[in-house]
């Protein structure tokens, strides 16, 4: 070759992986210096030394491996083995086998080549401390919700003290002063849980998202699938998580940051509550219909919550078939008697006092999107308005949504 003479034995020698030359019995009649160093003998010490004394084979290998190579390919794929050194140390390693034959195609003995995954082995433990920190960040997540759980019970309690609060107002003028005091110090404190909704449970959750991502930049090509779905699931609950925040802050927010009542154009309120929900209107081909209705003194953006969070139930809930909802109002001799009615899959009579509350759902995630908060906005609207919500369905048949304004309210 161009006259450049090679050397078998030097090249032999210099191999980075260990070799092993037997004869037909399986006994070891050569090694190179790799394998020396990998067994921790001389060379003289493992000549005459059968193979199955360093090399343990694995369950799946064939005890009858040497018939297998002459019987199929001369070259046989790689497998995993169990090598033990001098100290008895065990080392896993990945073996291929190939036969020895003379002129005459007679098997003589065979050659094995070892190669060391003692680095794969390392990785693979390296794979499973990430997975262990993964388990370790989704419990964070579940010590999240759980503190938040406890927030949203004060703020139920927070809540009703307010409610009381504003009963009393009305029917006990002469205290009226300390009522004010009461409701100020009520009203101080569901603030100090808003700040502590936006800033005290974001923080964390910010930090648990950013380290999230970051683990999944610096990692993700040593992720295995199941190690990335972990990742997918703690993003997800993540993302939960901010929207509920989100709305627990306008659940607070309707008795403490409402705007100043005005005149306000009901059916102008109802053409912003469709365009805000424009898309969803679209995508299920929704048509949303209203009478005429009156004008009232209001706090405008609280009623475009209002009716967006009817309507947009009325397109959710709707399945195999064209959404229909209609809005309506009549005056009654109190007050303005408003309905919103749906086609859509209706509610048992059991949950019709539950759905208000906080919290509170009737499907699961997978089945229908949503925190449980909704109607507990829409309650708490109307009562802030002087008026009270409530439902008349049956399954299968669709919802009407009541709620009342008082005449007073009028313009």
């Amino acid at each position: 070759m161009n006259g450049i003479i090679i050397d078998e034995k030097a090249v032999l020698a210099a191999m980075p992986d260990a070799l092993f030359i037997t004869d037909a019995q399986d006994s070891i009649v050569s090694t190179n210096r790799s394998a020396q160093d990998l067994l921790g003998y001389q060379a003289e010490e493992l000549i005459g030394v059968s193979l199955d004394a360093v090399i343990s084979r694995t369950a799946s290998a064939s005890v009858s491996h040497i018939q297998d190579i002459e019987q199929a390919e001369t070259y046989r794929s790689n497998n995993e083995y169990i090598v033990k050194n001098k100290t008895g140390k065990e080392i896993s390693v990945l073996l291929a086998e190939t036969a020895l034959k003379n002129q005459v195609g007679e098997t003589i003995g065979h050659a094995y080549i070892t190669h060391n995954i003692a680095d794969f082995i390392e990785r693979e433990k390296e794979m499973l401390e990430i997975k262990q920190e993964l388990q370790g960040l989704n419990g964070a997540l579940i010590a999240t919700l759980q503190h938040e759980k406890e927030m949203s019970a004060r703020l139920e309690m927070l809540n009703e003290e307010i409610a009381e609060s504003n009963r009393k107002l009305s029917v006990e003028i002469e205290t009226r002063k300390r009522i004010e005091e009461e409701l100020a110090r009520s009203n101080t404190e569901l603030e100090q849980f808003a700040y502590v909704a936006s800033h005290d449970l974001r923080e964390p959750l910010r930090m648990v998202t950013s380290y999230l991502q970051l683990l999944l930049k610096r990692y993700i090509a040593n992720l295995d699938a199941n190690a990335q779905e972990f990742f997918g699931f703690a993003m997800d609950g993540a993302a939960r998580m901010n929207r509920l925040i989100n709305d627990l802050l306008d659940y607070s927010r309707v008795g403490t940051k409402g705007g100043l009542f005005a005149p306000t154009e009901c059916n102008d309120v109802i053409s912003q509550a469709a365009k805000n929900l424009e898309v969803a209107i679209e995508e299920k081909n929704a048509a949303i219909t209203c009478g005429s209705l009156p004008v009232l003194m209001a706090d405008q953006n609280q009623l475009v919550q209002l009716f967006q969070n009817l309507l947009g139930n009325a397109i959710k809930f709707c399945k195999e078939k064209t959404p229909e909802v209609h809005v309506a109002a009549k005056q009654e001799e109190r007050y303005w008697l408003f309905s919103v009615k749906d086609n859509g899959i209706g509610i048992a009579p059991e949950h019709r006092e539950r759905i208000f509350q906080i919290f509170q759902r009737l499907h699961t995630r997978e089945e229908y999107e949503g925190t449980g908060i909704g109607l507990a906005v829409c309650k708490r609207i109307v009562e802030r308005h002087g008026g009270r919500i409530w439902v008349e369905s049956e399954q299968g048949t669709g919802t009407i949504f009541w709620f009342t304004l008082p005449i007073k309210m009028a313009y």
